[in-house]
């Protein structure tokens, strides 16, 4: 309700792009890696940061405790639910700098629904890199080349509207192909989504 006198109001400039003096002219990967928009600078930076404070902090070991088993993280003296709280709402604020970059930085507006089901995909990137952050980044990166492909096949003739769907069939193979695995190799937390009530046995 408070961005809706906002909504189709097209920016006056879209957020400049940082080039990287000298890197950004190596042939191929200069301008992927070294040219780019500030949020892409910055999800590199937060997610080597999630990586580090979740495997080398008492903190982010707590963090980690508190989705196995939240009890026995309780009887060490660890405030689950601030823990949980906390989390959340530092994974919608990550969720927040994807909205911003959307708006400023990808395209020069903000409409409804720009989002375009790219969430999803997000959790699916999040399996598939066994909710690890640091493989996360390898993850996006192959993601993204999906994007990409679609608008380097449209001069070949394929039908624009199959092309537009090869980033959610990719995503949903992905997820088919990751569910054949063992549970116990996805990493992912034993307490994912599922509330904690103290006293519970």
């Amino acid at each position: 309700m408070v961005g809706k006198p906002y909504v189709g109001k097209p920016l006056t400039s879209k957020m400049d792009d940082i080039t990287i003096p000298v890197l950004s002219d190596i042939p191929y990967i200069g301008k992927i890696l070294f040219s780019q928009s500030p949020f892409f600078f910055l999800a590199i930076f937060l997610a080597l940061v999630s990586w580090f404070f979740l495997q080398r902090t008492r903190l982010g070991i707590q963090i980690r405790s508190t989705g196995e088993n939240p009890k026995a993280t309780e009887t060490q003296g660890v405030n689950v639910f601030l823990i949980r709280y906390l989390s959340v709402i530092i994974g919608g604020g990550f969720s927040a700098l994807a909205g911003a970059h959307l708006s400023i930085s990808y395209s020069k507006s903000w409409i409804e629904g720009m989002v375009a089901g790219r969430g999803w995909i997000a959790i699916a990137l999040t399996i598939f890199a066994l909710w690890h952050p640091g493989r996360a980044i390898w993850a996006a990166f192959l993601f993204g080349g999906i994007f990409v492909v679609q608008y380097l096949m449209q001069p070949l003739g394929i039908s624009p509207n199959f092309l537009a769907m090869l980033p959610y069939i990719a995503t949903l193979l992905i997820l088919v192909l990751m569910s054949l695995k063992d549970p116990r190799k996805l990493n992912a937390p034993a307490m994912l989504a599922t509330p904690y009530k103290r006293g519970e046995r």
